[in-house]
């Protein structure tokens, strides 16, 4: 009876459950507001934004694509997805649970609405089981992008020796400004 007052079933909420209730779903938002997101690149753990950007979000763990997609690295050694299914590699990344405020920020720095990426649903294999998760995808591809190596992964390793950050991010500025490099 006491577990009853306690988590009453909907249609008899208790005086106790209405009191808490705001408390509890300040600690435990609605499934709604919970996202999963597949990344591959510098959101993973200990890589360069993931702590920025990820820092509320709930590690479900390492994971791959189900279907082959092509990964490439650009100029500044940066990862991108390109949404080609069926040509490339089975893509290694995390999975990681993000509530709605996260994807959003995350939305914006990868430039979704100025068209730089898409954020799609696609099936990930996580922990034996599977997931439909959002990822990014890159959306202008060059003929360059299409000739480069394709890889499965984008590791530490690769990522320490030569991602460059600055140059990164003076591309990121120069495309929401509107420069075109001469």
């Amino acid at each position: 009876e006491l577990y009853e007052k306690a988590y009453p079933n909907p249609d008899n909420e208790s005086i106790f459950y209405k009191m808490i209730k705001p408390i509890i779903s300040y600690f435990y938002p609605p499934l709604d507001d919970k996202h999963l997101l597949f990344v591959y690149g510098t959101l993973k753990r200990n890589f360069h934004w993931n702590e920025k950007y990820l820092y509320n979000a709930k590690f479900i763990g390492s994971g791959e694509t189900i279907e082959k997609f092509p990964l490439i690295f650009g100029d500044c050694e940066v990862p991108y997805i390109l949404n080609i299914p069926d040509k490339g590699h089975h893509i290694k990344g995390e999975l990681w649970e993000v509530d709605k405020i996260s994807l959003e920020g995350m939305d914006d720095y990868e430039g979704i609405t100025k068209g730089y990426y898409s954020r799609e649903l696609i099936q990930i294999s996580c922990n034996n089981s599977i997931y439909n998760a959002n990822v990014y995808f890159k959306l202008e591809v060059s003929e360059d992008l299409l000739e480069r190596e394709l890889h499965s992964e984008y590791s530490l390793e690769y990522h320490k020796s030569h991602y460059q950050p600055i140059r990164h991010i003076q591309v990121k500025q120069k495309q929401y400004l509107g420069v075109i490099d001469e």
